[in-house]
């Protein structure tokens, strides 16, 4: 646990002596140069010193104890926020197409095909596509993992469950470790150069495979609900792929709006 430091006070005061201390002298340059004359020419000298002399103290020590507060309540409030974030960590996805992280070209990709022969294994070339996951604040993610839980083509439901994605890596891990500053990227779909859509996700066996058969061949708009989820932080996204049965024409897209429910 991040625990404030004992000595913050000490801190507090050393730095509004020296603070006061900056600015009595910056004033007393001033009340020499000109405040001073005017002093003694209103109150006499015994006046201008006791008001001088007050002036010189009260104003650097006030806007000193002023602008120490200010600072202790930024300080305050922003450690109280980073001590809520570790007891409350955060996920985030997002998709963006120039990312060569979420859009990997050319990537030889494996998967299975039902034929008159029986299930297949293929190898294709084609366009994959995934999540960037990010821990976007103090607190790393453990055992985040990746779910297909539905999909969508022009609204009407056509898969709802939940498959396991994986995460890119030699390992294909289905849950990872997301630390601050080292975003994971989830394994969604690729789109062969034969013009398949092929979700890479385990317990999906690929093109004409039951029981998902023909699920992603007609053109249309397809939304895929993603859930990323771990023992403390959840986040969910849906990406929106037009597709016109054309890789060249198509086009993906993450929605603000959470996975739709059946």
């Amino acid at each position: 646990m991040v625990r404030r430091s004992e000595h913050f006070q000490l801190v507090q005061v050393g730095g509004g002596i020296a603070l006061a201390f900056a600015l009595k002298t910056l004033l007393d340059m001033s009340f020499e140069a000109g405040l001073r004359g005017l002093l003694e020419h209103s109150l006499g000298q015994t006046g201008a010193d006791v008001v001088g002399g007050l002036i010189l103290v009260g104003i650097p020590l006030a806007l000193a104890v002023a602008i120490v507060w200010f600072l202790s309540r930024f300080i305050r409030r922003d450690y109280e926020a980073s001590l809520a974030e570790l007891h409350h960590p955060k996920l985030a996805c997002s998709f963006d197409a120039s990312d060569q992280g979420c859009v990997r070209q050319g990537q030889v990709v494996t998967f299975y095909e039902r034929t008159m022969d029986g299930v297949m294994m293929r190898e294709d070339e084609a366009d994959c596509f995934r999540l960037k996951i990010e821990a976007p604040h103090l607190a790393s993610i453990v055992n985040a993992s990746g779910h297909l839980i539905s999909i969508r083509r022009n609204n009407d439901l056509l898969f709802e469950g939940d498959l396991p994605l994986s995460f890119v890596g030699e390992d294909g891990a289905a849950a990872r470790l997301i630390a601050p500053g080292l975003p994971q990227y989830l394994n969604i779909f690729a789109i062969t150069e034969h013009d398949r859509i092929i979700l890479m996700a385990k317990g999906f066996l690929g093109p004409g495979s039951e029981p998902y058969g023909d699920l992603l061949i007609p053109s249309g708009a397809y939304r895929f609900g993603v859930v990323i989820s771990s023992p403390t932080a959840h986040c969910s996204v849906a990406l929106v792929l037009e597709w016109s049965g054309r890789k060249a024409d198509a086009v993906l897209r993450a929605s603000r709006s959470a996975p739709p429910a059946a």
